[in-house]
């Protein structure tokens, strides 16, 4: 069986590790899975942190990450766009879903950390759930009550329409 553990951060490590133990089996996979949003202002926020006099010469000028704004100076230290966007979503994984995978190994399960990009973690988190095969999907909730349905919160989105069970964890 693959269980999917969808997180933002928010999870408890200790007490998600804790409950889910009781479901996994020896042989069974476990892939905690962040979904990190990358606002489009980012990038030209972060050249200005690097912006000198001297042009930087062949940058990474990606359609998708490149503001309408043309940037006339670049440090000649800026690594490329796509460095600094792969080194956030890699920080963000080990910020917000290392801690449960550490969680997990020490009650004895070994599970495998994600983290992927996305504007709004449902169609992420349901985008690979199909791509893995996933036959469980655990999401935290936060429990709002009554306006949690109607505000459209990513754990009801995930609990309608994951083609598998999904397990809400309270936090």
């Amino acid at each position: 069986m693959h269980i999917m553990v969808a997180t933002d951060g928010s999870l408890d490590p200790d007490q998600t590790a804790g409950f889910l133990k009781h479901f996994v089996r020896p042989d069974d996979r476990v892939t905690v899975l962040t979904v990190v949003e990358i606002p489009r202002t980012l990038l030209s926020d972060l050249r200005a942190l690097f912006e000198q006099r001297d042009i930087l010469q062949g940058a990474d000028t990606d359609d998708e990450y490149v503001s309408p704004t043309p940037v006339a100076t670049l440090s000649p230290n800026w690594p490329g766009d796509d460095a600094i966007l792969d080194r956030y979503v890699r920080d963000q994984q080990e910020r917000r879903a290392e801690p449960l995978v550490q969680a997990f190994a020490d009650v004895g399960i070994d599970a495998e950390a994600v983290a992927v990009e996305g504007a709004d973690p449902t169609r992420p988190i349901l985008e690979a759930v199909e791509r893995e095969h996933v036959d469980l999907l655990c999401a935290g909730a936060h429990g709002r009550g009554m306006f949690e349905g109607l505000l459209g919160s990513t754990s009801t989105r995930l609990a309608r329409r994951a083609p598998c069970p999904v397990l809400l964890i309270r936090i």
